[in-house]
């Protein structure tokens, strides 16, 4: 175990909002060293009546509980999406992931399939999206060397695509982990003043769905999350944040990954910039040189 995950689950159980609850069977949240079942409470995820406290190290039941969720969008060149076989096709590409993710040693919980007709190439090849449970980053590092296994052994195998022009990997932020709703503007803002930048650190080419928010920057310190462009086609998405910054932040500017080399470059990037905007003044976010001082989590392979 990487001495960074080495963490007890009382320090990763923080506020978060609901995550794509509803299509899973059972809501779970991955710590760096086990899973327990969560409820939804008021849009956040909390911990179920039927964990313990004795056996979870928490302080009651009813914590909230707060991490990063994936939405893993990837087409199969070789499963034709028309209307004749489009539902057929599905079933069986469904079916390969489900086996793929197992081989990987994922846990058998972690993703839910969704059809996503969206990320084929010219709508030709059949495409779905991944999503995950929702996990601290202490489980998704130790989970490395599965996505090591998916991107480089068993996506290439099965010529699995997410990185075709189309696909992208969507990652959902507990408002929690910034700290407090100032920083989530921060955030924001970074990526936005740094748009072309955060494109290379995010391994993003085609911008269709995730455009640039940069206009009026200058009143990013004092705007209501409400007042934010809240479609799929903003680069950070607000439209999951209540009023008072209580919610998720879906970054959508990150890119469909062909390799494990670039999706862990990716998430150790979006691991310390969320921990960063929680020192770094606003005058700092003015220089990525700054910013960036002394991270050392990633590039990588």
């Amino acid at each position: 175990m990487r001495k960074e995950s080495k963490h007890t689950i009382e320090t990763n159980i923080q506020t978060v909002a609901y995550y794509h609850g509803s299509h899973f069977n059972q809501l779970s949240f991955y710590n760096s060293d086990r899973k327990f079942k969560v409820n939804v409470d008021r849009g956040q995820l909390v911990v179920s009546p039927d964990n313990t406290a004795s056996a979870l190290k928490i302080k009651k039941e009813g914590t909230v509980c707060g991490g990063y969720g994936l939405e893993i969008e990837n087409s199969c060149e070789v499963l034709m999406d028309n209307a004749n076989c489009r539902l057929e096709g599905y079933t069986v590409y469904k079916n390969l992931l489900d086996m793929i993710f197992a081989n990987c040693k994922f846990d058998s919980d972690f993703f839910r399939i969704e059809q996503d007709s969206t990320t084929g190439v010219r709508n030709v090849c059949l495409g779905a999206e991944a999503v995950t449970q929702c996990a601290s980053s202490s489980a998704i590092r130790n989970m490395y060397p599965c996505f090591k296994a998916l991107f480089d052994d068993y996506f290439k195998r099965f010529m699995i695509t997410t990185d075709n022009g189309r696909c992208g990997m969507h990652v959902n932020i507990s408002s929690c982990l910034f700290g407090n709703p100032e920083n989530i503007r921060k955030f924001g803002y970074f990526v936005n003043h740094h748009f072309d930048l955060c494109k290379v650190l995010f391994n993003r080419k085609n911008t269709e769905w995730c455009g640039n928010m940069g206009d009026n920057l200058n009143t990013w310190k004092t705007r209501t999350f409400s007042s934010f462009p809240t479609h799929s086609g903003a680069c950070v998405n607000f439209e999951h944040l209540d009023n008072d910054g209580i919610g998720r932040v879906e970054v959508r500017l990150v890119g469909g990954h062909g390799k494990f080399a670039t999706f862990r470059n990716t998430m150790e990037t979006i691991f310390f910039m969320v921990d960063r905007v929680k020192s770094a003044s606003w005058d700092v976010l003015e220089s990525p040189a700054l910013f960036f001082k002394g991270c050392n989590l990633f590039f990588h392979i």
